[in-house]
């Protein structure tokens, strides 16, 4: 509820990198909310999660994310997807 809240303040952002599993808004509902609306649909977002499914649950997802890695993640391993993400919305970010 903070991200939208956040988002809704005008607040763009690149990337958004979000938890699959939420107190309050599950993963699944905040992708859809994101890429429902006409101003946020655009970012790019990672999924992380320690769910032992993710994979499937990502690809029973209604709208795509642009990656997921599942928790305990390796820093190095998110700054790379991250990079990676960024390069394919814009070719000229390198990081």
């Amino acid at each position: 509820m903070d991200a939208f809240s956040w988002l809704e303040d005008g607040n763009i952002p690149e990337l958004i990198i979000s938890d699959l599993q939420m107190p309050y808004f599950d993963g699944q509902s905040f992708v859809k909310n994101v890429k429902i609306s006409g101003l946020f649909r655009d970012i790019p977002i990672i999924m992380l999660s320690a769910a032992h499914d993710l994979e499937v649950q990502v690809s029973k997802m209604p709208f795509q994310v642009d990656a997921y890695m599942p928790k305990p993640f390796n820093p190095t391993s998110l700054k790379s997807a991250i990079n990676q993400v960024l390069n394919i919305y814009d070719p000229s970010h390198s990081k």
